[in-house]
Order: structure tokens, then sequence, then C-alpha cells
């Protein structure tokens, strides 16, 4: 998330217009990511079932820390190529798109584990209803 604030004092001046909106959703997806980190945890962590790893043997999990390391892959991987000022210009534009992409297939997946998360947690209060 450091990115736009590392790129934009490097930036031309007709750049910046751009920068600084980077900035503010980077900082804002930084702001809701670690809301959203800390309430999955709390709530993951305050599960009757969290004692014996349980958590960690459902399909919700598995995709929701997966993910995590692909937000975090495709950070990481953003920082380097268009943070770092190491690629060249043709570089940078040539990962434009396929970085754009991935984010936008982040947020699909983002919204998959939610959506295994709500059924999973309505299926197990079912059973323990019946």
């Amino acid at each position: 998330m450091a990115l736009p604030a590392v790129a934009l004092p490097l930036a031309p001046a007709a750049l910046c217009g751009r920068k600084l909106v980077m900035l503010r959703h980077g900082l804002a997806a930084l702001v809701f990511g670690t809301v959203g980190l800390i309430a999955v945890w709390r709530s993951h962590g305050l599960a009757a079932s969290t004692a014996d790893g349980a958590n960690l043997y459902s399909m919700h999990g598995w995709f929701g820390f997966s993910v995590c390391m692909l937000a975090l892959a495709q950070s990481a991987s953003a920082l380097g190529v268009f943070g770092s000022g190491v690629a060249s210009n043709a570089y940078r534009a040539a990962a434009l798109q396929p970085h754009w992409a991935i984010g936008r297939s982040l947020l699909v997946f983002w919204a998959g584990a939610i959506v295994s998360g709500v059924t999973e947690k309505s299926d197990i209060v079912e059973l323990l209803e019946a």
C-alpha cells in the first residue's frame, strides 16, 4: 500500500493527479483490509471450534486464506513493478492489464470467500438447531 506514496514524488506533473487517486485508494484499501482482517480474526477466534483447529478444515477457511495470500502477492508484485522504479516503462505498461485483471478477480474471490462463510455458518446453525 506504500506504492503510491513512494511513486508520488517521482512522478511528472501530469501524473500527479492519478498518483493522488491511487494513494487515496491504497490508503482506503489498507484501512478496510486491516479492519476486515481484524474482524475475521476475532470472529473465527471466538468460535468454539477454534481450539481444535476446525477452522482449518473448512472450505471457507482455505478459500479465505488463499485469497489473502494472493492479495499479498499482488500487492508485493505491484510494489516491485510499479513502485520500485526498477522496471522499464514498457514492462510497466505490459504488466498493467494483468495487474488490473488480477485485482478484479480478487474482488470476486473475496466475495466467494464471504458467501462460502455465510453458507457454511447457516448450514452449521441448521444442524445445531435440528
